[in-house]
């Protein structure tokens, strides 16, 4: 078993996106929720409010990209995806952005995910991420990653010579029917040990809700080097969203990323079967140490 971290026993973890047992994770407390009037404006596109997380108008949230990328040199497939999703306080998360965003908030809640799949871009190899959600200072939304764990060595060394977090992992997908076995462990850069099992049951198709939408339909990444703040696009055909149970989880990568570890079952589990896309040059969005605030705004 993994060192401490989240384990739900088999069966106890369904795949709706609208609740797991507790809504309790990162500080969000169980049964506590924002009045409706308060909710609507903070899951808005164009929420205000009063909410720091949500101040400004942040684009819509579409299940298909919203347009054609013009230059976007790496083709990219993810099959087998598995989404595991937390609700987590938005105080907790903003430490961990780049400067120049904010958390992405829904219901008055940021979202951590792990994300488990399989990746084919120059070869084929097996990847976790753990990831949140930003939205910069032109509104514009986006993933954040937060670890990601890859199971090729040279794909590992390129990335983190363009300073993403990837660490080289022993990975392992198996599948009996509908049944998916995941399984990660860090080898380097350390701490070796660390990890990840998902064991999940795929479900029938669902045509996805607001919440799926929010937490899958990003066609942008948000990604920081240093004295910079940086934006690749993303664009694909809309997500094949199943249910999914989680029949086992162990894991403890969240809690290595520096938020606290995710109390009870994912509030969201979805999975879909594959998807082709591209993913663009990468632009600055802000720039640290210039501006106020977390950083300075790029046109």
């Amino acid at each position: 078993m993994l060192r401490a971290g989240t384990e739900v026993p088999a069966g106890k973890a369904e795949g709706h996106a609208h609740g797991c047992g507790r809504r309790s994770s990162g500080g969000i407390p169980g049964g506590v929720r924002p009045s409706r009037s308060d909710r609507t404006n903070r899951a808005h596109p164009a929420a205000g409010g009063g909410d720091p997380d949500a101040v400004g108008t942040a684009e819509p949230i579409t299940a298909e990209p919203p347009d054609r990328l013009r230059l976007a040199p790496l083709g990219v497939a993810f099959s087998d995806v598995t989404f595991l999703h937390w609700a987590y306080d938005p105080d907790k998360v903003r430490p961990l952005l780049p400067p120049g965003t904010r958390p992405d908030v829904f219901d008055g809640a940021a979202h951590v995910g792990i994300v488990a799949f399989r990746m084919r871009s120059y070869g084929e190899f097996h990847e976790f991420n753990v990831r949140t959600y930003s939205v910069d200072e032109r509104g514009r939304r986006g993933v954040l990653f937060l670890s990601m764990e890859a199971d090729r060595l040279p794909w590992v060394l390129a990335a983190r010579a363009v300073a993403l977090p990837y660490r080289w992992s022993h990975l392992r997908l198996t599948r009996d029917g509908h049944e998916l076995d995941y399984r990660c462990r860090r080898r380097w850069p350390g701490p070796r040990g660390l990890g990840c099992r998902i064991r999940l049951r795929v479900g029938p198709p669902v045509d996805g809700t607001p919440l799926d939408h929010f937490l899958t339909a990003r066609w942008r990444m948000h990604h920081r080097i240093p004295g910079v703040t940086l934006a690749a696009r993303l664009a694909h055909e809309r997500w094949p969203l199943h249910e999914a149970d989680v029949l086992e989880l162990h894991e403890n990568l969240i809690a290595a990323t520096g938020l606290p570890a995710p109390e009870g079952p994912p509030l969201s589990v979805r999975y879909a079967p594959r998807v082709d896309g591209r993913l663009s040059l990468p632009r600055p969005v802000a720039w640290s140490g210039t501006g106020g605030g977390a950083g300075g705004r790029r046109s």
